[in-house]
């Protein structure tokens, strides 16, 4: 049901006129059928910005209440565990890059890590449309290494920045704001597209993106780690990180929480359900770790120009799973590739790739450029796969699914000519504004490493 401002205010108004002071621990007092709760700041969403913001706000004395819609944090993390072998496989959040950030975040809560190797791993190159084997050249790997030196080389003196998220140069350069095609024609970097394609994995069909977001996701720390030798993984699965932080941050989460409203003010007011009943916390300030979109922030007071800003971000469609599959040699992946097109890009909707994982069991990675619903996306995977079958390349039986994720909304950006006409500094202004701050892919890139150095830039101002 939704609650109207008016009862908002009524719930407030039985809190007993409390304030929030400078850092006031989290207490619970009641008022009728709704708890009170007091803090610091209020984050909502408890994916990898919301949780990680939670932990570190805690590090500089304030008290937090972390509200996440799902029964579990970790947002795109998620593991599956094989019923049959009993071995974790992550569909969402696999690697981190090798960063310090990370591997004391990782330590702080005891998660055991290894390296990602790099070396190939057997596949075989198939047209998902057709189902038909291609026959097609890649690369060298001294070309792919001399363009990914060369690709280093410009982040690293043109567009250091862009790690620290979307503070861009007024003017922004022109060629941050044309295609990704554009750029990579400037630069001589065709060796390293269909490398960067498997990499940025939900940008949809990246050479028609505006570079600036294919930079973003394909970042200096990605190419870092690449030259340092691979990336680091959690063998027991990336929810393991996420169960441990849930567990530090114990009754500061509410889980399975739906925002009815939230009232900005110098006391926010932010009214949510759970299954346990209907809690009003009320915060000096307003962490939103959640994508910003317009459909997502309806329960927020929003202004003229946060509706105005927000309103402008689309996103993509990124789907993960795991499917029973029969009929493939042990251990051999699939990925979906095209004849014909540039760089041989499988167009898109349509699969990336079957990644082997355990006996019978299939990573299904699934992209387009608009969202899709969950019956249409899983409609096209057992089509591609059944289009196999049907072309006699491999005697594939499709099984079923044994878990399904739709990441939507992902990649949020806008169009070049925004960026171009300095969309990014009115987003940026709007960090404070309302007592209000942003904290996710959005204001970054989907990348947890990416998101947790942007979090610590915020950190300052959020807890001061």
């Amino acid at each position: 049901m939704k609650i109207t401002r008016r009862e908002t205010l009524k719930f407030a108004g039985l809190a007993f006129g409390a304030t929030v002071g400078a850092s006031i621990g989290a207490r619970v007092a009641r008022a009728a059928a709704t708890a009170v709760v007091q803090c610091d700041v209020c984050v909502i969403g408890g994916g990898s910005a919301g949780t990680y913001a939670a932990v570190r706000l805690g590090d500089f004395g304030k008290s937090v209440m972390l509200v996440e819609r799902s029964g579990r944090l970790g947002g795109h993390a998620q593991t599956f565990t094989d019923p049959a072998t009993g071995v974790p496989i992550d569909i969402g959040v696999v690697d981190f890059e090798n960063t310090s950030l990370v591997t004391a975040y990782l330590n702080r809560f005891g998660v055991q890590t290894a390296f990602t190797s790099l070396a190939p791993q057997p596949t075989s190159n198939i047209d998902f449309s057709s189902g038909r084997a291609v026959a097609i050249t890649p690369p060298s790997q001294s070309d792919v290494g001399a363009a990914l030196s060369q690709y280093y080389q410009i982040l690293t003196t043109q567009y250091p920045y862009l790690s620290a998220g979307f503070q861009l140069p007024d003017p922004v350069p022109a060629e941050l704001a044309a295609p990704f095609s554009s750029f990579v024609a400037a630069h001589g970097l065709q060796a390293l597209v269909p490398t960067i394609f498997q990499f940025a994995q939900g940008a949809g069909n990246l050479l028609n993106d505006p570079a600036l977001y294919v930079l973003k996701l394909f970042s200096l720390n990605v190419v870092g780690s690449i030259f340092s030798g691979g990336f680091l993984n959690i063998p027991q699965g990336t929810q393991q990180l996420y169960s441990a932080a849930q567990s530090y941050l114990g009754n500061k989460v509410l889980l399975n929480a739906s925002v009815s409203s939230i009232t900005r003010g110098k006391v926010i007011e932010t009214l949510v359900t759970t299954p346990q009943g209907t809690t009003l916390i009320q915060s000096g300030k307003l962490l939103w770790a959640a994508p910003p979109t317009i459909q997502n922030l309806m329960p927020v007071d929003l202004d003229a120009l946060e509706k105005s800003t927000f309103a402008k971000l689309r996103a993509k469609e990124y789907s993960t799973g795991i499917v029973k599959i029969q009929g493939l040699p042990a251990g051999l992946s699939l990925n979906n590739v095209a004849a014909g097109t540039p760089y041989n890009l499988p167009p898109l909707p349509g699969l990336y790739r079957l990644q082997a994982t355990t006996p019978g069991l299939y990573i299904a990675l699934f992209g387009a450029d608009t969202a899709m619903s969950d019956t249409s996306i899983q409609a096209s995977i057992r089509n591609s796969i059944q289009n196999i079958a049907g072309a006699g390349t491999y005697p594939l039986q499709f099984g079923g699914f044994d878990i399904f994720s739709n990441h939507a909304p992902f990649q949020l950006g806008v169009a070049g000519t925004d960026i171009a006409g300095g969309y990014y500094k009115v987003l940026n202004s709007l960090q404070g504004r309302n007592n209000t701050f942003y904290n996710s892919a959005a204001f970054q890139t989907n990348d947890s490493s990416l998101i947790w150095q942007f979090t610590e830039g915020l950190l300052p101002t959020l807890a001061s």
